[in-house]
């Protein structure tokens, strides 16, 4: 379809059953997404004034649910795509180029006759683009000239590089591909040019979830082959937000990362284990007198939140399994208590007693990082709830987000 022909069906709402699915079943949510498309649209129509059939797609990010692996890099994690995504509108060209606008402005341009790596661009999003039509080619995809527009919900937000990954590589496979791969072939491709070209290696369970939408459990004791589950369970069905706050309090001096690291690893000394991943919390707790003796109470504490959250991460995917959404919340309720106890930051707590006591007995909330606050908010509360949180932490420190089940995708109007 054509320019004019998108914007008559996002207006009369053709699009507006897949755009719940994507971003939320309120009417303000899918009155929210359809003013974004507008406006992407008219930005696409001023950028490329004499592109033809035009194509939209949709990769969403995602967000950490449970677990504790960013430090060690191993443990166990549940993880799920979100409603924040970055979008694309694209129409094909006659120039052999790929030309991609940014939200920020900024321009890439990939001449197709010369996919070689070029000085400069490692670590840019203009190497991504480059690795994906590369690899594609080298898999006999017949590549042609692109024009593309990059449409992110906050145009100065810092666009992920895993999940542009999979969006270009989506892209470019509809367009060029037939649409040949499948989406854990989608999640592979991107994972494989962040690698190969990008210079980045990642653990690819990013690739698949904005590939395949919906949440995800890992268990990454095994790093080289984790064993990854999809879990079936749909939140924004069940009526619940994800709201996601940035206290915007400074690190405290116990939370960085290399003290971390060595409480983590002296507590395993203690145990006899290589990897602390490894031990159980039976384990840690029969040997905790001599833990505390030789590591200390802090270290105690770091990694009994490890232990914890890894075996309440496995309890939180139990508990989906049977769709008991009330076992869910008080897991995660569980580890907000436990976290506030381990990282005693002032911001945090006071996201977290602010939180409890809007939300009562409905939801969960949850420390999920440093200076970040995680809440389970029935959806009609959720903009309430955002308004209190920026009241007490600043105005756009709040976002609500639904959990999103589809992965990358082209919009297709009903």
């Amino acid at each position: 379809m054509n320019l004019n022909e998108f914007v008559n069906c996002l207006t009369s709402g053709k699009f507006d059953e897949q755009l719940s699915v994507l971003y939320g079943y309120t009417d303000m949510c899918v009155l929210r997404s359809r003013a974004r498309y507008l406006s992407a649209a008219e930005r696409f129509s001023r950028l490329y004034p004499k592109c033809g059939d035009i194509r939209v797609f949709s990769a969403p990010e995602y967000a950490d649910i449970a677990g504790d692996c960013k430090i060690l890099g191993n443990g166990s994690l549940l993880a799920a795509a979100v409603g924040r995504d970055i979008a694309a509108f694209a129409a094909n060209n006659n120039n052999n180029n790929i030309n991609v606008k940014l939200p920020d402005k900024s321009e890439i341009a990939v001449d197709l006759d010369d996919l070689s790596p070029k000085e400069g661009e490692c670590g840019t999003l203009a190497v991504i683009v480059r690795g994906t039509a590369a690899v594609l080619a080298e898999s006999g995809a017949e590549l042609g000239g692109l024009d593309v527009f990059v449409s992110a919900e906050n145009d100065s937000s810092a666009i992920p590089h895993d999940v542009f990954a999979v969006l270009m590589t989506y892209v470019m496979n509809s367009f060029f591909n037939g649409g040949k791969l499948k989406r854990d072939e989608i999640a592979e491709t991107a994972k494989k040019v962040q690698s190969e070209y990008f210079g980045v290696s990642a653990n690819g369970i990013g690739y698949l979830l904005s590939a395949e939408g919906g949440f995800v459990f890992a268990d990454f004791k095994n790093e080289e082959e984790p064993d990854v589950k999809p879990v079936e369970f749909d939140f924004s069905k069940a009526g619940y937000s994800l709201c996601i706050t940035d206290t915007a309090g400074g690190e405290t001096a116990e939370s960085s990362t290399d003290i971390e690291l060595e409480y983590m690893k002296s507590v395993a000394d203690v145990l006899g284990f290589e990897k602390l991943s490894n031990a159980e919390i039976d384990d840690f707790y029969k040997k905790l007198p001599d833990i505390r003796k030789k590591c200390g109470d802090r270290a105690v504490l770091r990694a009994a939140y490890y232990l914890s959250e890894n075996y309440r991460a496995r309890q939180e995917v139990e508990a989906l399994d049977y769709g008991d959404s009330e076992e869910f919340f008080r897991i995660v309720n569980e580890s907000g208590s436990t976290a506030s106890i381990v990282y005693q930051c002032g911001e945090d707590l006071s996201a977290l007693m602010i939180s409890r006591r809007f939300l009562g007995d409905t939801g969960a909330v949850r420390v999920q990082g440093t200076n970040t606050v995680q809440a389970f908010v029935p959806t009609y509360l959720a903009e309430e709830y955002s308004a209190e949180m920026e009241r007490c932490f600043g105005l756009g420190s709040c976002n609500v987000l639904s959990l999103r089940k589809l992965g990358v995708c082209e919009l297709i109007a009903e």
